[in-house]
This record gives structure tokens, C-alpha cells and sequence, in this order.
């Protein structure tokens, strides 16, 4: 059984947080957006299904087709124990995180607090992605895995002195050239180009 599997027997048994027999998931959507930083030449096209627990959203990533729009009417209102054990995958791990974030609220757990400066999205994003790179404990030449390409990350986690290992299942390369991989276990033979890029 997978980490995540025995995490979702573990909620089903009502060993973190209340019964979640009992839980309701009040909304259930998805979100699909657009996003192309100032002078990136990549269209980020994303999707999230999304759950409410109370207070608490959980989300999931998905692909497209992989989820069909009927699920938000067919899954609201229903108990999340229905949810977690009959749901797609994205609809049973956007369940999980929001029954998790309404027993643990994230904002009770946090040891450091993170203020991004007011701005554009790419400084926002450089900021970002600098506080989520500063949070690896990297020697120089660390190699990175990086699943979902951000070049924003991509660039934090070099200005580190470590090597991205960069693996996305919609992008063929990063911002600077580097051959990203739909496949994590192939990309430590993946050539990386030099940096900073000529």
C-alpha cells in the first residue's frame, strides 16, 4: 500500500480528525486558468478540483479529461468518507487535503511566516519561489528532483548552487533551455545546459 493510501485508511478509521463519516464537503469545483509571466514565452495551463471542508479547501492538480465537470454537482453535499473511498484520484486527494486542513489547520502549524512583497506577479513569483528554495537544506551541486516545472523555482533553486532536475508532464523545456522530462526516473540523464545561459 502507498504513503498515501494508508493516510486515507488512517482518516477512514477517524485516526486523524473527526469521523470523517460525518464530514461534509459543502462545494466541490474546479478551477482552470491561464498564466504567462512578463517575457516567458510558456502559457501555464492549470486545473484544480477543490474541496470544502468548513473553513478548510483542499485542492488537487489534474490533467485534462481526466476529471469530468459533472463531479462538482455530483460530489457537494456529499460525506467525504464517500468521497475518499469511491472518488477519482483528484477528487479522493482534494478530499484528503481538505479534511487534513480543516483537523490541522496549516495556519496553526506554521513555524515561520512568509510576507511577499506587494507587486507584479513575476516579482511576486521571484519572491516566492526564493523563500521555497530557501527552504532546502542544499550543498552546492545538490541535485534537485522538481516535479512541475516553475522557472522561477528552476532559476531560486541554481541562485542555491544546486542542479534542478526539472520533470513536468506538459512542458518540453524550461525558460532557459534545460530539457525538462515527463518522467522523473529519466532525468538524471537528462544534459543540463549551463548556467546562467549564454
Amino acid at each position: 500500500m502507498s504513503a498515501v493510501a494508508d493516510l486515507v485508511e488512517e482518516v477512514l478509521a477517524g485516526r486523524h480528525g473527526p469521523d470523517p463519516a460525518h464530514v461534509v464537503a459543502t462545494s466541490v469545483f474546479w478551477v482552470h486558468h491561464g498564466t504567462r509571466l512578463a517575457g516567458g514565452t510558456t502559457t501555464y495551463r492549470n486545473q484544480y478540483l477543490l474541496v470544502r471542508v468548513g473553513a478548510a479547501f483542499g485542492a488537487c492538480a489534474f490533467e485534462a479529461g481526466e476529471v469530468d465537470p459533472q463531479v462538482c454537482a455530483d460530489a457537494s453535499g456529499r460525506p467525504l468518507d464517500t468521497l475518499l473511498r469511491s472518488g477519482t484520484p483528484a477528487l479522493r486527494t482534494a478530499a484528503l487535503d481538505a479534511h487534513l486542513g480543516a483537523a490541522r489547520p496549516h495556519r496553526d502549524a506554521a513555524s515561520t511566516t512568509v510576507v511577499l512583497p506587494a507587486g507584479t506577479p513575476e516579482v511576486r513569483a521571484r519572491a516566492r519561489d526564493a523563500a521555497v528554495a530557501g527552504l532546502l537544506d542544499v550543498a552546492p551541486g545538490s541535485r534537485v528532483g522538481l516535479i512541475g516545472v516553475v522557472n522561477p523555482l528552476v532559476a531560486a533553486i541554481r541562485e542555491r548552487g544546486a542542479e534542478p532536475l526539472p520533470c513536468d508532464l506538459n512542458l518540453r523545456t524550461t525558460q532557459w533551455g534545460d530539457p525538462v522530462t515527463p518522467d522523473m526516473a529519466g532525468s538524471s540523464t537528462s544534459p543540463t545546459p549551463s548556467w546562467p545561459p549564454a
